[in-house]
């Protein structure tokens, strides 16, 4: 398996790094709430990116 940075990687690599001087000052479960839905997209992002190649691995 090949390791890298990919596009959505990166955005929300700089989404998150934006985000830390408003999570220091913002109470701690908006921030978390905030990381958590970066991550979600992230991982819908690769789901819907890569759906066909599971199926054809993974049959289905």
């Amino acid at each position: 398996m090949r390791f890298g940075l990919h596009v959505g990687r990166l955005v929300a690599t700089a989404v998150l790094l934006g985000w830390l001087p408003a999570a220091a000052v913002l109470p701690s479960l908006v921030a978390l709430a905030v990381v958590v839905g970066v991550l979600a997209a992230l991982v819908a992002r690769k789901t819907v990116r890569y759906a066909d190649l599971r199926r054809a691995v993974w049959g289905g």
